[in-house]
């Protein structure tokens, strides 16, 4: 009994779409693995600026009457509340 090479052109394609899926899935895991660190990077440059900046805090408009911290730097950005930046 012989193969229709129809397929096996089915196969081929299926395994193309396979590949294609998982290289995919790849990235997205490299990408997440890459945010997370420049997110753990971003938090220990906030840490060291909250340190060393000579902070000129300024009320945030924004802020809703039940904030915790309704304040931050003009100069580094960072917000008044030292939890955040142990």
């Amino acid at each position: 009994m012989s193969q229709n090479p129809k397929d096996n052109e089915i196969s081929n394609e299926i395994k193309s779409l396979l590949e294609q899926r998982d290289n995919m899935n790849r990235e997205i895991i490299q990408a997440e693995n890459t945010r997370r660190r420049m997110k753990e990077n971003i938090k220990g440059i906030e840490k060291q600026l909250f340190r060393k900046c000579k902070h000129k805090w300024e009320y945030d408009q924004g802020c809703a009457f039940d904030d915790h911290t309704k304040y931050f730097c003009s100069i580094c950005k960072v917000w008044n509340n030292h939890y955040w930046y142990e």
